[in-house]
């Protein structure tokens, strides 16, 4: 990365690195084999964020209760929200990936990009400590704290399942669609009880869970299809985690 380079990413984050070098870690994707790659830096950044945007909401919702404010905060903090603050910062075009990533897009997939945006908060917090690292987090998320979180419904349980995933193993759900058998012409919305779908959730407290959620998917397009398996799958994880 040139000088030129670093200054623009560094414009768009909010700091300047004194240590260029830790920047320069936080965009090393270890599928590139070298010794030294991000994975501690997203790990140091993961709890930075959710430390800065947890304190942001308390004292912008001082009377709101745990639950109000986690539900915020995993709407605020997640693999899609965090993408898309690194696609922002176009960082996806400074991340150093192996060639086999490099040939399957890895620059522009969505869990390395949102792995490259923590680790680059956890670089700031290595490089000039907590209140650097706060203002960048405030800068990035302050303007969207008032945003209300997903009104309840079937996506609502995809949150839940989403903030039980992160809390126990800091990791969101993955959603496989393994067979689907749509009765109804695709192009329609008002998909019925006969539409069955197979889809495999993995990443939830180390096990693997297929289910056939018939009916599952009412009023959803078909594009969609994985935003119908957390519901029944909070249902499983009520009755063996409670």
């Amino acid at each position: 990365m040139t000088d030129e380079a670093r200054a623009a990413l560094e414009a768009s984050l909010g700091y300047r690195f004194v240590r260029p070098e830790h920047l320069a870690v936080a965009l090393t994707h270890r599928s590139t084999g070298d010794g030294t790659h991000n994975e501690t830096l997203e790990f140091l950044g993961d709890a930075v964020l959710s430390l800065a945007v947890s304190d942001l909401l308390m004292r912008r919702f001082p009377t709101a209760t745990e639950g109000d404010l986690s539900k915020r905060r995993a709407s605020l903090v997640n693999a899609e929200e965090l993408a898309q603050k690194a696609r922002a910062m176009d960082l996806g075009r400074w991340l150093s990936v192996g060639k086999g990533e490099e040939r399957s897009g890895g620059r522009a997939k969505e869990k390395i990009l949102a792995a490259a945006y923590e680790a680059v908060l956890g670089a700031v917090y290595l490089d000039a400590g907590w209140e650097p690292a706060r203002q960048v987090v405030e800068s990035h998320f302050a303007p969207h704290m008032t945003r209300e979180p997903e009104a309840p419904g079937h996506r609502d349980y995809k949150t839940r399942l989403q903030e039980l995933t992160q809390r126990v193993q800091r990791e969101m759900p993955a959603y496989t669609l393994v067979d689907f058998d749509v009765r109804v012409p695709l192009g329609w919305a008002g998909l019925n009880d006969d539409t069955y779908f197979q889809l495999n959730v993995t990443n939830v407290f180390d096990k693997l869970y297929v289910g056939n959620f018939g009916g599952a998917l009412l009023n959803t397009n078909v594009p969609n299809v994985n935003i119908g398996a957390p519901r029944a799958i909070i249902g499983t994880l009520v009755v063996q985690f409670r």
